[in-house]
């Protein structure tokens, strides 16, 4: 009957601890959908991911412009530039 007894209250820790850690969890991730929203102003992982998505784009085409005007620049300026070094 101990050995029962004793079995019973180890599962009940266990219980309570995977609960405590469930309760963090859940913790956590309000915080960071809180932060989601206060400084992206997204409600929800779905909104940022697209967020996010958008933005990558944005940058990757600032990027790709900045190439080309780069590029435009040194075929105009380059021999010139190279010459006065």
């Amino acid at each position: 009957m101990t050995s029962l007894i004793g079995r019973f209250q180890k599962f009940t820790e266990q219980i309570q601890e995977f609960q405590r850690e469930v309760d963090k969890a859940k913790g956590v991730l309000d915080h960071l959908l809180k932060r989601l929203l206060t400084e992206f102003d997204c409600d929800s992982l779905e909104a940022a991911t697209k967020l996010l998505k958008k933005k990558e784009k944005t940058a990757k085409d600032a990027e790709s412009k900045f190439e080309e005007a780069l590029d435009e620049f040194e075929e105009r300026w380059g021999e010139t530039l190279e010459s006065s070094t």
